[in-house]
């Protein structure tokens, strides 16, 4: 996953400029799916049955359900929201023999053979409920290893299966329900999320959540290499501290405001990146307060070098909320 660089603050007395949060990432990872074919990373745009396709030449183009797919963060998510009930899923392995017979009348005792075979399937099922006419939909149901999340294995692996849904309409409850083969579960536990996609951009919904974690472990790992490789290109020696992941606070629903909201925050940087010991002065909606702090769990930065070694260093951050419709 391309992690977005910013340019290196101005760090006279620690204090960033005013950081705007129209320009940072989403909390939330709007998500889009994407394959190597023919040489290039293609994001999937439409599903036809289980099997995605991608656009090549102008033309849309069938891909294998068994094609390597990347899960990415995509810039943004595509008006509306849905939600998702009652989901139910599994997948099973199921062994079969088959019995069949040699015409050697010669060797009578070798005339009867046993092949076994093992069959990868699983089903899915969830209603959906949008709050908007939907064209053309999609869903991709993600498996996560469960010890990936945990932190307990570096596999990011996932499996992903796909399933066209059509259109949806405004306020009716649609039923998804399908049939997937070759699954293979290789004994793990996993935890399942759908992703709910029309013309290529994910449609927020109330298990959008659920892809954080993934999203989450995924910028960790990636953060750990880039804070080694960092260090050691700067054996020795002093350097600034450098900001490059910074996450917007999720306003949701219902609230809005009708001019930029202006909040200065101050914490510190850890050695290890993280920015911690939050203060938000002066104090703003309760509220937008928490969604701020929330945010800022998720920013990064290479810490600031001491000859070579990463210290604490405490921070001023002015930030800016453009004005948001109550109703966005």
């Amino acid at each position: 996953m391309k992690m977005p660089r910013f340019p290196l603050a101005a760090l006279a007395g620690l204090l960033f400029p005013l950081v705007s949060f129209a320009q940072t990432e989403p909390i939330y990872h709007p998500t889009v799916v994407a394959v190597d074919y023919d040489s290039a990373l293609r994001p999937i745009v439409a599903a036809v049955g289980e099997s995605p396709q991608v656009t090549m030449d102008g033309h849309l183009v069938k891909m294998r359900h068994d094609a390597p797919y990347q899960l990415q963060r995509a810039a943004a998510y595509l008006a509306g929201s849905a939600v998702f009930e009652g989901q139910t899923a599994g997948a099973h392995a199921t062994a079969q023999s088959f019995h069949w017979q040699q015409c050697d009348p010669d060797y009578p005792e070798q005339n009867w053979n046993i092949s076994d075979t093992l069959e990868r399937h699983g089903e899915y099922s969830a209603y959906v409920t949008s709050d908007r006419d939907q064209k053309a939909c999609y869903v991709a149901v993600v498996f996560v290893d469960r010890e990936y999340l945990a932190d307990r294995t570096p596999d990011s692996s996932a499996q992903v299966t796909f399933e066209s849904i059509g259109d949806l309409t405004k306020g009716r409850r649609t039923l998804i329900s399908f049939q997937f083969k070759d699954f293979d579960g290789g004994g793990k536990h996993y935890d399942v999320f759908p992703l709910l996609f029309s013309h290529g951009m994910e449609i927020r919904t109330n298990r959008s959540a659920d892809n954080i974690a993934f999203f989450r472990r995924q910028d960790e790992q990636i953060h750990r290499r880039l804070l080694e490789r960092y260090v050691e290109a700067n054996a020795g020696r002093d350097h600034p501290l450098q900001p490059y992941l910074r996450v917007s606070p999720d306003l949701v629903t219902g609230f809005g405001t009708s001019s930029p909201v202006k909040v200065a925050v101050t914490g510190t940087v850890e050695e290890t990146g993280e920015l911690n010991s939050v203060e938000i002065n002066p104090t703003v909606d309760p509220q937008m307060n928490r969604w701020i702090r929330e945010s800022l769990g998720e920013w990064r930065f290479l810490p600031r070098l001491v000859q070579g070694r990463a210290v604490e260093t405490r921070i001023k951050i002015p930030l800016e909320i453009p004005p948001t419709s109550p109703t966005s």
